[in-house]
């Protein structure tokens, strides 16, 4: 969904809210309260509750062993370290921050996973503390989601519901790996988001 469609979709919703009697907080204390009793909405991220997508995420997976999956697809997003890497939640919503999406072709999907695989990736990782993912790639067997991994370049951290190649599901990748996955970006047609 191109960002200007994303933009008129979150307008709309937000008139239709307030011409349900739903109104903008007035103190302090009120707008803190709705931010915590709405945990899919933060600061103009949210999940959006349509288009989900039908999951069952198997946590045994391994990106080191390998998994069985029929599709792939790669996303260009924008997610934060506080609640919104994922681009998707666990009610299959989608992140409202999605650029584009690109299926990936075997060969993309094979690289990928023999560098999120590859224990040789996580070796003298970066010591970076941020994680603002921009791609994500998510991995689907007869059309339900079965991992998703989150990718932030800049920071070169990484987090997938299946086990890496270090046997965590959350690390740190080294330079030439990150260099590896943003050669795959520019591949694909996506931002690489790489180190500037």
């Amino acid at each position: 969904m191109t960002r200007l469609k994303i933009l008129f979709i979150v307008t709309l919703l937000q008139i239709l809210m307030a011409c349900n009697g739903k109104h903008a907080p007035e103190t302090a204390s009120e707008q803190s309260r709705d931010t915590l009793a709405s945990p899919t909405h933060y600061q103009g991220f949210t999940y959006l509750n349509d288009g989900r997508s039908a999951m069952l995420l198997d946590t045994t997976l391994s990106c080191k062993t390998g998994f069985a999956y029929d599709s792939a697809i790669a996303i260009d997003y924008m997610g934060r370290e506080d609640g919104y890497t994922d681009v998707l939640d666990e009610e299959g919503r989608w992140i409202s921050t999605v650029h584009q999406r690109k299926p990936l072709t075997k060969s993309h999907c094979d690289r990928y996973k023999k560098i999120l695989g590859s224990p040789l990736t996580y070796q003298n990782g970066s010591q970076s503390a941020c994680f603002e993912p921009h791609m994500a790639i998510v991995y689907y067997k007869a059309g339900i989601v079965v991992t998703q991994t989150a990718i932030c370049l800049r920071c070169q951290r990484i987090s997938s519901s299946a086990i890496l190649g270090d046997g965590r599901r959350y690390s740190s990748i080294n330079d030439t790996a990150a260099s590896h996955l943003v050669e795959l970006c520019k591949e694909i047609g996506f931002p690489p988001y790489g180190k500037d």
